[in-house]
């Protein structure tokens, strides 16, 4: 009943004059990203459309007022989905408020909102009994007509199923659909009931501030009369002392009146007093030029004096210095008198002791020189040692040389002897061998004898 209800009452009106009628509400309160996901899936809106509107550099109310224009040319389809989409993004009651449902302007017209919707909860609970009961009743009636109907043809019966299994059908899809709205209200309940305890909560801080604003009210109007009381008795003041201001300019001019006549009276003595002033200037000038002449004659005489003092104390001081000179000079040639003495005595001293000195070395020359004679004697024989040592040195060389040529021949004699002694020989080399040692000549003698025997 109540779905019908709202068709009824929603059946005249465009889907512009609701988008028209909320377009604040949705401007404000949605956010088009929030949304958009299902818009471009069903193909209400395109992603280069959501880019670009995305890409402009503008708050969120206006993203959302743009495609709201864009919406508006769209089909109704798109409303559809549009208020789907909020449904689905937690917006269940800016959805409603599209659809058709009246909006709640301020928080007086909130509670008799909220008892209509829990009045129509309760019928709503009251028609699901109701539907129920028919239903038991119904299931009753078919057991019964199952019962007494069991001899009638089979192909009624089975007719009879189908139209009931029909009817069950369309009762569970009445209830499904009852069930689910049912939910949407409760759900709708609950976000109502939210906002008003929000309400209440604004409206009881609102009381508040209103109290705490009477109260500064009441104090700042207090402070202002206070600030008043305070203007009053500061403009008396002024006018009092406006008054005695008034008087002290009276007196002030009388003052200056006096004082001008003093003025004129003195302008004149000063002009007396200047004129006698440039006498004495004159007069004192005259002076300063004399004292300025007396100034460089004295100046002179000192710088002359000055000089001869110089001069004095230069001299002075030479003397001095001649003086002390002489004494240093004294003192200096005494010094070295005493000096010279000295090394005349040290001199005669060494003197002694050298002629002492030249004796002794004289001795030990003429020793040396005899030594040296003896060892010139002893050198000159020892040469001719060893001259006779060398010429003999040689003759061994010579010897030796003799001695190893003869070791040679005598070596090879001696291998040809053994070779001759542990050989052999034939008949015919007997006879000649013996001839030719009746015939062969003595062995010479060693030379090395001979040498031994020289020697």
């Amino acid at each position: 009943m109540d779905k019908n209800r709202k068709i009824i009452i929603h059946k005249d009106e465009t889907n512009e004059r609701k988008i028209a009628a909320n377009w604040g509400l949705v401007k404000r309160n949605v956010k088009l990203s929030d949304v958009v996901d299902p818009l471009i899936e069903n193909g209400i809106i395109t992603p280069d459309q959501w880019m670009d509107i995305k890409s402009r550099q503008v708050g969120e109310p206006e993203k959302m007022e743009e495609f709201l224009y864009i919406l508006l040319k769209q089909k109704s389809e798109a409303f559809e989905v549009f208020k789907n989409s909020l449904r689905s993004t937690g917006f269940q009651h800016i959805a409603d408020c599209l659809g058709g449902t009246p909006k709640y302007g301020s928080y007086n017209q909130m509670e008799p909102d909220l008892k209509s919707m829990i009045n129509n909860q309760t019928a709503e609970e009251k028609d699901h009994k109701n539907t129920t009961e028919t239903q038991q009743k119904e299931d009753r009636g078919d057991q019964n007509s199952a019962s007494s109907s069991k001899s009638a043809d089979t192909v009624r019966q089975k007719d009879l199923d189908q139209m009931k299994q029909e009817i069950k059908d369309e009762l569970r899809n009445i209830r499904q659909n009852l069930e689910s709205e049912r939910k949407q209200d409760r759900d709708q309940f609950l976000v109502l009931q939210r906002e008003h305890k929000h309400l209440q909560n604004d409206f009881e801080k609102l009381r508040r501030q209103k109290c705490e604003l009477s109260e500064r009210l009441g104090d700042l109007l207090k402070v202002v009369d206070g600030l008043k009381e305070k203007l009053e008795e500061k403009e008396r003041e002024y006018l009092e002392l406006k008054k005695i201001n008034n008087e002290l300019k009276d007196d002030l001019m009388r003052q200056n009146l006096d004082h001008s006549k003093v003025n004129t009276m003195k302008e004149k003595e000063k002009e007396e007093l200047e004129k006698k002033l440039q006498k004495k200037t004159d007069e004192y000038k005259l002076l300063q030029g004399m004292i300025e002449t007396l100034k460089s004659d004295h100046e002179e005489r000192l710088n002359r004096l000055r000089a001869i003092n110089k001069e004095k104390v230069r001299l002075e001081g030479e003397h001095k210095k001649v003086l002390t000179d002489k004494k240093d000079a004294e003192i200096k040639f005494q010094a070295l008198d005493r000096q010279a003495k000295e090394a005349r005595i040290k001199h005669e001293n060494e003197v002694c002791d050298l002629q002492s000195n030249i004796k002794t070395t004289l001795m030990r020359i003429e020793e040396l020189e005899k030594d040296k004679s003896e060892l010139a004697q002893r050198l000159n024989v020892s040469e001719r040692e060893n001259e006779g040592l060398k010429l003999e040195n040689k003759k061994l060389e010579d010897g030796l040389r003799k001695t190893e040529g003869e070791k040679d021949i005598l070596s090879t004699r001696l291998r040809q002897y053994d070779l001759q002694k542990y050989t052999v020989p034939n008949f015919s080399s007997v006879v000649r061998h013996q001839n030719f040692t009746a015939q062969a000549r003595p062995p010479p003698k060693p030379q090395w004898r001979r040498g031994n025997q020289g020697k």
